[in-house]
């Protein structure tokens, strides 16, 4: 593939959402890319600040809060897997507003209470924790919004 083209077709790829390393590294290798020439472009897009891990960080957990409700858990989980950093994974997180983030809990839980309500001979607390922890929430804070709301 000639370097004009792989350019284009990694600035659409690029400009259609944030982007980290591991993501464009495996577009790359998809596109038959030896290393040597996969490391010279991710150099050049990070000197172009078309790459930008903290920036992808800071979206993706952005996104992933407002848009799926998920947990600073899950959200650092995926970010781990996508090999970012730690100390990006703190500034994306950072992106979360606590009182937020409470607010958002708190609704999941009386939603999913709600849902819950109307089945009979199950155990609602228990439905209710294994539903918030798999959206990656924090224990002590379900058990303080469960002791609060009486549940």
């Amino acid at each position: 593939m000639n370097s004009e083209i792989l350019n284009k077709k990694l600035q659409q790829y690029c400009a259609y959402q944030e982007r980290c390393t591991k993501e464009i590294v495996s577009k790359l290798k998809d596109w038959n890319l030896r290393e040597s020439q996969i490391e010279s472009v991710i150099a050049n897009l990070k000197k172009e600040n078309i790459l930008n891990e903290e920036r992808f960080a800071r979206a993706f957990t952005r996104g992933k809060f407002r848009v799926n409700k998920w947990g600073k858990l899950k959200i650092a989980f995926e970010l781990q897997l996508k090999s970012i950093p730690d100390s990006l994974i703190r500034k994306g997180l950072s992106e979360i507003d606590e009182e937020e983030y409470l607010t958002v809990l708190k609704t999941l839980i009386l939603k999913k209470k709600e849902e819950l309500d109307k089945e009979k001979g199950i155990n609602l607390r228990d439905k209710i924790i294994t539903f918030i922890q798999n959206k990656g929430y924090e224990l002590p804070l379900i058990f303080e919004i469960l002791m609060e709301h009486k549940i």
